[in-house]
């Protein structure tokens, strides 16, 4: 865990924290630090439409056969949602 970027992101008030660290993004929760992970970024590409949605959902699946721990559901969940739409 990177205590640093945690001290960092309490003294500033536009400060997003990116991690995948569940004990970093407890802390930040718990101080009121907005963070969020990969699949935050992903929704903002898709919503910004700066990626196909094939293109997504093979970097998703690639992030997975790499060994990024995401969560099943929510990754699924996504896969589902840009396979169905126009």
């Amino acid at each position: 865990m990177d205590l640093s970027l945690f001290i960092h992101a309490t003294t500033r008030k536009d400060c997003i924290v990116l991690t995948g660290d569940r004990r970093l993004r407890a802390l930040c929760e718990g101080a009121g630090v907005p963070v969020h992970g990969v699949l935050w970024i992903l929704d903002l590409i898709h919503d910004r439409r700066l990626l196909s949605r094939q293109d997504l959902v093979k970097a998703l699946h690639a992030m997975i056969a790499r060994g990024n721990y995401l969560p099943d559901p929510d990754c699924r969940e996504r896969v589902s949602q840009w396979e169905l739409e126009e």
